[in-house]
């Protein structure tokens, strides 16, 4: 007996998106989770949209291949192709399987006839030009900014931005309960600034502390745990590129 077709849903952010809003992603799940989609049936890649390697969208083409998928739904174009050679393998395969594809945003796509399909080609195309207008306007501000020696990103861990410039950010924000005094709670409530707030540990100092123990330990991941065991610091839930469905993914939906 064959197997009843699925109905899924394909979602992305990239990791620029995520690395900004931590909600990028759970806000787009929560939106196709509301379409009746089990969590089992969400894949979802943090990667460019332009990439043809996303290890999640590559297993659906494959299930979509083999005749399993009956539907797919995702919020809009530029979540499923940025990339002309994407599209046009996508769309050659959903229609060669009858499989239907329904945008959130911009309603269900028509393979079927020759306006549909031109109308979705348009679509696809914008989503393209989108992404060549940002990638021109990132490579205009990197090149302003190289033409002032300025830096551009974010500083390197350690340091901060200072009208252009990088400086070691040695402004305390962190004290060791092992080296409060006895008096912090008064010192506690004192407004930023004051002479008599607590001596704490700097950004700077970490990032120190953070090269001399990978030196000694020789390995980043000793060093993430040494640091860990020391500020009692938890490592987030996050998303490793390239490697199928992964921990932050995987938690928003085991929530869901």
């Amino acid at each position: 007996m064959t197997p009843p077709k699925r109905k899924v849903a394909y979602g992305r952010v990239s990791t620029e998106e995520q690395a900004e809003n931590q909600h990028a992603a759970e806000q787009q799940i929560t939106r196709l989770l509301k379409e009746g989609i089990a969590p089992a049936d969400v894949f979802f890649d943090v990667e460019s949209g332009a990439s043809q390697t996303r290890p999640e969208f590559t297993r659906l083409v494959k299930l979509v291949d083999a005749g399993e998928i009956e539907e797919i739904i995702a919020t809009r174009w530029d979540r499923v192709a940025r990339n002309l050679a994407v599209y046009q393998r996508l769309k050659e395969i959903l229609q060669a399987n009858d499989v239907k594809l329904r945008l959130l945003d911009q309603g269900e796509v028509d393979f079927d006839s020759a306006a549909g399909e031109l109308s979705a080609d348009m679509q696809a195309l914008l989503a393209v030009h989108e992404l060549r207008m940002l990638r021109e306007r990132v490579q205009r501000g990197h090149a302003h900014r190289r033409s002032r020696k300025a830096p551009f990103g974010r500083p390197p861990w350690g340091y901060r931005s200072v009208d252009e410039r990088l400086e070691l950010d040695t402004c305390p924000f962190i004290c060791l309960l092992s080296q409060r005094p006895t008096n912090y709670v008064p010192l506690a409530n004192l407004p930023d600034g004051s002479p008599e707030l607590i001596t704490g540990i700097s950004k700077a100092d970490i990032a120190r502390e953070a090269v001399d123990l990978l030196f000694q330990l020789r390995s980043p991941r000793a060093v993430l745990k040494a640091l860990s065991e020391k500020y009692g610091v938890r490592r987030k839930s996050h998303v490793v590129k390239g490697t199928g469905k992964r921990q932050g993914i995987e938690d928003i939906l085991r929530g869901a």
